[in-house]
């Protein structure tokens, strides 16, 4: 973990100064047409995704050793993103922030809305209750994933249905 960490640190140093960065999806000519006609900047620190993103999903706080959300394949990391992808959310599509860095400061989530024109989605009260604090735009509020997968674990598809409907 200690080398990982150190490599996300020089990535984060390197393109956390608003480089572009290009996703180049070889399945896909229209994202690679997109990406190539409008330059984005890099996501902030903190944030995972994908920078032409149009949905932003703010979950509460980090629980691994690095501050960022949803990033390992366990708990409610791996089962939100099981869910995003049978929900019908591509990679291209969404970004993941907290509300809360490991340090226990507010995310600006306004700013980060504002700036990539993004549509969120509050996993939980307490990330519902940062964005209307920092009044941004609240599309749809779900269940945290950990939340769901404790008290309704036998009912996954019922989550990736909530998903489908936010994007509908």
């Amino acid at each position: 973990e200690r080398v990982f960490k150190r490599i996300y640190d020089a990535w984060r140093r390197r393109y956390a100064k608003r480089t572009p960065i290009f996703n180049y999806l070889l399945d896909s000519h229209v994202w690679i047409a997109d990406d190539m006609e409008h330059e984005r900047p890099a996501l902030p620190p903190g944030v995972v995704g994908s920078p032409g993103a149009t949905w932003l999903f703010v979950g509460e706080r980090p629980t691994g050793p690095l501050d960022l959300p949803f990033f390992t394949r366990g708990n409610s990391s791996g089962y939100l993103n099981r869910c995003l992808a049978r929900a019908g959310f591509r990679e291209p599509m969404i970004a993941l922030v907290n509300a809360y860095s490991r340090r226990g400061g507010q995310r600006r989530l306004r700013r980060l809305q504002d700036r990539y024109n993004l549509k969120v989605v509050a996993l939980g009260s307490a990330a519902r209750g940062v964005c209307r604090r920092q009044g941004v735009a609240v599309r749809a509020t779900l269940p945290h994933p950990q939340y769901w997968k404790q008290f309704h674990f036998h009912d996954e598809a019922e989550y990736v249905r909530l998903l489908r409907r936010v994007k509908e």
